[in-house]
């Protein structure tokens, strides 16, 4: 949260977006963790993903489906899977088969 807090500390001066991209989207978890799963989406909602779309639409499933909107939660997962990213295929389609979504009509 302090890296978030303070970008314009002597210490982050030179700090790189994808870095902040970054701790925004393992506190987004964190904070899904602690049962704070609005607060996970305003962080991530509160930033362009760029090249972390794919991870940031997983989180934000995981975040909807712990607030109980589950259709909102496919459709990140969805996003998340088609995103060409570094996120588990596998995994992603574990957590649609979850939601009832047929895997074999997604990718």
């Amino acid at each position: 949260q302090w890296v978030l807090d303070n970008p314009g500390s002597s210490f982050l001066q030179e700090v790189d977006e994808e870095f902040l991209l970054i701790t925004r989207l393992r506190l987004a978890k964190i904070k899904i963790a602690q049962g704070e799963a609005q607060a996970a989406l305003d962080l991530l909602h509160a930033a362009q993903p760029g090249a972390f779309a794919g991870s940031y639409a997983e989180v934000e499933g995981d975040a909807l489906v712990n607030i109980g909107q589950l259709d909102a939660a496919r459709s990140a997962y969805e996003r998340a899977l088609v995103a060409d990213t570094e996120a588990n295929p596998v995994i992603l389609r574990l957590k649609l088969q979850d939601l009832g979504a047929n895997t074999q009509d997604t990718l």
